[in-house]
């Protein structure tokens, strides 16, 4: 899902670039948010499809096994659901990053270094300092998830309300017109 989100983020934030109708489009009376809004959800809806392909995959090969019992509830309750909302914390930072980067690939990369800041990092082992962490939730089927989902969605709450902010600074810096630099565009925010 990361790297279809960090792809797909670039092309969609720089596509009025790349087919060079930035400058027509950039004269519309649309307010920043009606860019920043429907391209995260577009990407949103990308990566809530591939997991919804990935849960169709996963109840073909339980029935091509002879497996019946497919409990499509818990499926929904402990694997869409949850995977959906983390994809919008990915949705939200890929879009925040393109919308600041001088350019797509710049942005890629910037990315890319996330990535592997995540995967490497030792320095920081903390769930409320590293960016979409993904809580610890035993799941049995005697009892499901418990008590134990409170305090999961409790932080992904804390880290839905990082990417309002993220997708708010990437409305108020939102590239219009010509102008590339960052520099400007911090000029043009309101105090």
């Amino acid at each position: 899902l990361l790297i279809v989100a960090i792809f797909f983020a670039g092309e969609l934030v720089w596509r009025e670039r790349a087919r060079r109708v930035h400058e027509i489009i950039d004269t519309t009376p649309l307010p920043n948010w009606g860019y920043v809004v429907p391209k995260t959800i577009a990407l949103l809806l990308v990566l809530i499809a591939m997991v919804l392909v990935n849960v169709v995959a996963s109840i073909g090969v339980q029935l091509s096994l002879g497996y019946t019992n497919l409990e499509i509830g818990k499926y929904l309750l402990w694997y869409v659901l949850p995977a959906s909302f983390d994809a919008l914390l990915i949705a939200a930072l890929t879009v925040f990053v393109q919308s600041l980067s001088p350019h797509k690939i710049v942005g890629w990369g910037v990315m890319v270094l996330f990535v592997a800041w995540q995967e490497f990092n030792s320095f920081i082992n903390h769930d409320l300092l590293n960016y979409g962490a993904k809580p610890e939730m035993p799941l049995s089927d005697i009892n499901g998830a418990a008590s134990f989902w409170k305090g999961a969605w409790t932080l992904r709450s804390y880290w839905g309300a990082f990417a309002v902010l993220l997708l708010v600074v990437a409305h108020l810096l939102w590239r219009r017109g010509t102008n590339i630099p960052l520099k400007p565009r911090l000029v043009r925010v309101p105090a």
